[in-house]
């Protein structure tokens, strides 16, 4: 097939649409390790599916449920990032960077063709165009959280001294390297701040005594011997501060401040978040 044919087939199916998202009333607590999210951080859990491979290897991903959260990867970030900031995307610079993020593929194949790069940055454009209003505003952060020992008055593991919260309302993200190649951002964010509205306070996990005896059994059973348990956190984004860092280069990663409200946690047992152990909801009419 003709180079122009293999690129106009490719342009085709440049599509990464968000629908739109409706927060889930989750609940838990704080975390006192956030886990790295990578670009690829998308699964059935955070409500979110893949499409299958379509000419080129880009795959399109999709809100796959209507109550869903998306993870807070450095890609979805930035969608959230175009949305609410009000990003000029007539700037090459900003479609440059969110194709590193968003479709590395496409351009880890045509940025080196610059007349190449050109068509499909426009066409990347478009689709920022089109689909701006469904990029999501809802993300759910992953952590750990280590269970101390029972009190048997509280009826309530308390939370281990380095996991206890007291009004934590900070929580980061963290990225070195986005894996494009050798593109460096030049505007977009590497690292988020989010600051929460409504700081968390939480230093226990009330459990009934019989449900705990049944949990401590369990975890000696699965070598869990640090108590350790994994907690999901659900916010709403309102907004973004303006970029800081300067000049970007590779000792120059770049942040945003983000302002966000926790709407829930939960605290799970297992790392695949199937088991539930508690639940704390946040005030969603903080703003």
């Amino acid at each position: 097939m003709p180079a122009t044919s293999r690129l106009s087939l490719y342009l085709l199916v440049l599509a990464l649409i968000l629908l739109p998202t409706t927060p889930v009333w989750a609940t838990a607590d704080a975390s006192s390790s956030l886990e790295d999210q990578s670009n690829d951080a998308v699964n059935q859990s955070s409500g979110v599916r893949e499409l299958p491979t379509y000419a080129g290897g880009v795959k399109a991903r999709i809100r796959g449920q209507a109550n869903s959260f998306a993870p807070a990867s450095i890609n979805f970030l930035s969608q959230a990032y175009l949305k609410l900031t009000g990003a000029d995307i007539s700037d090459d610079k900003m479609i440059d960077d969110f194709a590193a993020l968003n479709y590395c593929d496409v351009m880890l194949r045509y940025y080196t063709d610059e007349f190449a790069w050109r068509t499909t940055r426009d066409s990347i454009r478009s689709e920022i165009t089109k689909n701006l209003e469904k990029f999501p505003e809802y993300f759910v952060l992953r952590g750990t959280l280590q269970l101390g020992r029972y009190d048997f008055t509280e009826e309530a593991f308390m939370l281990a001294t380095r996991s206890a919260l007291e009004r934590v309302g900070v929580f980061r993200i963290t990225t070195r390297s986005i894996n494009c190649g050798n593109y460096d951002l030049r505007i977009i964010p590497m690292n988020y701040t989010f600051r929460l509205n409504n700081p968390i306070t939480l230093d226990r996990i009330e459990i009934p005594e019989n449900k705990a005896y049944a949990l401590i059994r369990k975890m000696e059973v699965d070598g869990n011997s640090s108590r350790t348990v994994y907690v999901n956190f659900f916010l709403k984004v309102h907004d973004f501060s303006s970029n800081f860092g300067g000049v970007r280069n590779r000792q120059d990663f770049g942040y945003s401040l983000i302002r966000a409200t926790l709407m829930s946690m939960r605290v799970y047992y297992d790392e695949e978040r199937k088991f539930l152990l508690y639940e704390y909801t946040g005030d969603p009419s903080i703003q």
